[in-house]
């Protein structure tokens, strides 16, 4: 399979802070989903943005990237 797969929010405009940091404890979660798809033989696409500084651009650049891709 071709999937898809992303972090939400960006290092520049972050998610919920506090116990425990939303975008770091996010990308380790979202880093060993994409490990263990390829060990699976998929095809995975990293779209996470960690450039954009507002939650609407974040969302626009997340939409951008998956939507370049043919997925299932």
């Amino acid at each position: 399979m071709k999937i898809n797969v992303h972090g939400g929010h960006s290092l520049k405009c972050r998610g919920a802070s506090g116990y425990l940091d939303e975008v770091n404890e996010d990308r380790k979660v979202k880093n060993k989903v994409i490990d263990l798809l390829h060990t699976d033989g998929h095809t995975v696409y990293d779209c996470t943005d960690d450039n954009s500084t507002s939650q609407n651009a974040n969302l626009k650049a997340i939409v951008n990237k998956c939507n370049a891709h043919k997925v299932e």
